[in-house]
């Protein structure tokens, strides 16, 4: 049963209906009265449709003034990403997430190739951090004091500083060197 649907108009004798959400006439019986109180019954849609009504033309404005800061060309991109269908877009994104594995690797590539790495490099590297210790790379301004203690979490960029993270990517260059 549609509680919306055109049927038989209320009785004019009835008082006035209440707005959604207000209280139901009293029952005496009539069938006016049974079809003014399955009218005022709301449904999420209804509640939702009149709140969309207050809310869209504020919405709008903002959604402007936002997209009014944004570059051209990610705009364009958006308009793209919106129009594309779900598979299109899973293949988008993992052509994304290729590129930028293959810049990283280009990177570190470039990276490892200027370092000109050899024996002498790698002693030079273990004899200057060889007594390395959290207390010491939170003395050096590599890690933050708040960073999780050994052995609970994962320590993240937030927890490094620049010269912390800079300090991991050399790390991580030396052992890509000597795996590679």
């Amino acid at each position: 049963m549609c509680l919306d649907a055109p049927g038989p108009p209320p009785d004019p004798s009835d008082p006035p209906r209440p707005e959604p959400g207000g209280q139901r006439p009293q029952s005496d019986g009539t069938r006016s009265t049974l079809w003014a109180r399955i009218r005022i019954v709301t449904t999420i849609e209804t509640i939702v449709r009149d709140i969309n009504r207050e809310l869209v033309p504020a919405f709008e404005e903002k959604l402007r003034a936002a997209l009014a800061d944004q570059s051209r060309e990610w705009l364009v991109d958006q308009v793209v990403r919106l129009t594309l269908d779900a598979h299109a877009l899973q293949e988008a994104d993992r052509r994304q997430v290729a590129e930028a594995k293959a810049r990283a690797r280009q990177e570190r590539h470039d990276r490892v190739a200027a370092m000109g790495f050899g024996l002498d490099a790698l002693e030079a590297f273990l004899a200057e951090h060889a007594a390395v210790t959290r207390e010491s790379l939170v003395a050096a301004g590599h890690l933050r004091p708040e960073a999780p203690a050994k052995g609970t979490a994962l320590i993240t960029s937030t927890e490094r500083t620049d010269a912390g993270d800079a300090l991991l990517t050399k790390a991580k260059d030396v052992l890509f060197v000597l795996l590679f």
